[in-house]
């Protein structure tokens, strides 16, 4: 198997690489299951092929094994998700909900495909933060001990995966208590307060980054500070390529604009693109030339979907189930938060698609549901 060694994914095998010298104690100098950026779930998930076996098409497979059973995982959830949220735990007897299902899962499917050969962080940490986010939006869960425990500690989980999703719980949690404040007010907040129990799982990072910088965060501030210019203006999107040589490049603004301006180009940049590979063959200067050069008409137009998408976020708090609306601004919340402080990469966008498709699943299910009852309605 030839794996796209480029980028991060090259940089992830000598991490596990490392780490499994550390866990199998070889005795290699420099060992070590620590890095100043990365979190040590993901170090430590990333060892396990070179700890299992010592040749490469073996380690290689064994990636491709893991990545395939992270993908189960979060099409399984995914599914458990939308049936937690259209309210209909048996669909066998519901073809239209069935079609749905299909259409999420072989979309998926298509979003995720690029993940499954490459050595990365984003498929993984994705699927077990969306397995907390099954466990939570079914209604007898969110009101037991044991479910909310295990939520808390997926998500905690997913954050020694990509510490990115620390963001997420953040906006999960203020939502989740700010639109079901009574609920939580009549339990004392005992399940939020059991769910953040779990999470403090990734607590474990914080601990080691205090340990070898002194530093309490999540990684190394002076470390990260050294990627600070290329999230700043002029510079947009970031991307991967192979051919002729592996290299990258950040496209970047021909002017300068306001702030506004700059992150509805990065989201919409980040939100309408679509690349089956995570690193390309040849650079897509067609569709991402290195100098954007943007005309007025369509710099107001990238504006307007910015704004667009937050309205229609801010239109989900009328709906009556307000997980549809925790999980609609979680998501927003975070992708405007991401394309604010951030540059723009492809795979960002992955979650903010995957739960923007969940949400116009749920629903366009829950739309043709109440039809079908006002019909029967109207029969009687």
């Amino acid at each position: 198997m030839n794996f796209p060694v480029v980028g991060d994914a090259d940089a992830y095998a000598a991490f596990g690489q490392s780490c499994a010298n550390f866990i199998a104690d070889v005795g290699v100098e420099g060992s070590s299951c620590y890095n100043p950026i990365r979190p040590v779930g993901i170090l430590i998930y990333h060892a396990i092929p070179y700890l299992l076996s010592n040749e490469t098409v073996e380690q290689n497979y064994i990636v491709v094994l893991l990545n395939l059973l992270s993908l189960m995982v979060l099409l399984v959830s995914l599914v458990v998700t939308f049936r937690n949220l259209v309210a209909s735990v048996d669909v066998s007897k519901h073809g239209f909900e069935r079609l749905v299902e299909s259409l999420i899962v072989g979309l998926v499917l298509i979003l995720c495909v690029a993940y499954i050969p490459v050595r990365l962080s984003d498929l993984q940490s994705f699927a077990i933060f969306t397995s907390s986010l099954a466990i939570l939006t079914q209604k007898n869960s969110r009101q037991k001990v044991l479910p909310m425990l295990v939520a808390g500690l997926m998500a905690g989980g997913a954050v020694l995966l990509k510490q990115n999703y620390i963001i997420s719980i953040f906006f999960l949690v203020v939502f989740w208590v700010g639109f079901e404040f009574k609920e939580h007010l009549e339990a004392k907040f005992k399940y939020v307060f059991l769910y953040l129990l779990g999470v403090s799982l990734c607590l474990v990072q914080v601990a080691m980054v205090f340990h070898h910088s002194g530093a309490l965060w999540f990684y190394e501030p002076k470390v990260m500070a050294g990627y600070d210019p290329v999230n700043a203006q002029p510079y947009v999107e970031l991307v991967a390529y192979t051919d002729p040589i592996a290299s990258a490049y950040v496209s970047r603004l021909q002017t300068e604009l306001s702030e506004l301006q700059f992150i509805a180009v990065k989201f919409y940049e980040g939100i309408t693109k679509f690349y089956l590979s995570v690193y390309l063959g040849k650079a897509p200067l067609e569709i991402t030339p290195e100098v954007l050069e943007i005309s007025e008409a369509k710099l107001v137009f990238m504006q307007f979907v910015l704004i667009f998408t937050a309205l229609l976020t801010v239109a989900t708090a009328f709906l009556k189930d307000k997980w549809i609306t925790i999980l609609s601004f979680m998501t927003a919340s975070s992708i405007f938060l991401s394309v604010a402080i951030l540059h723009t990469e492809n795979r960002y966008f992955l979650m903010t698609k995957i739960y923007c498709l969940l949400i116009m699943a749920v629903l366009l299910t829950r739309t043709v549901k109440n039809m079908r009852t006002s019909r029967g309605l109207l029969r009687e």
